[in-house]
């Protein structure tokens, strides 16, 4: 992808409800949604990313960023699901 694309597609983003049909949508291109947001926070705000060492880099955080796994999201209710995601 071009950067005049890139930087296009990253214009018109915004936060959305976090939801199943969302999920599916940012898998095609991310694989872990990203936060500052603590456990406690109702209305987590999650950016998502594409990291190719997943379990790698998962196993370096080191508890210093909230992270989650789109796959492992994908498996939770939707009534569940909290929080607002990058699309």
């Amino acid at each position: 992808m071009d950067k005049y694309k890139k930087t296009f597609i990253l214009n018109i983003m915004d936060y959305v409800k976090l939801n199943h049909a969302v999920l599916k949508e940012l898998k095609k291109d991310y694989n872990v949604l990203v936060t500052q947001s603590t456990s406690e926070d109702d209305n987590p705000q999650f950016v998502p990313e594409y990291k190719s060492d997943l379990w790698g880099y998962l196993e370096s955080l080191d508890g210093e960023l909230a992270c989650a796994v789109i796959d492992d999201l994908l498996g939770v209710k939707e009534e569940d699901l909290k929080g607002t995601v990058l699309y």
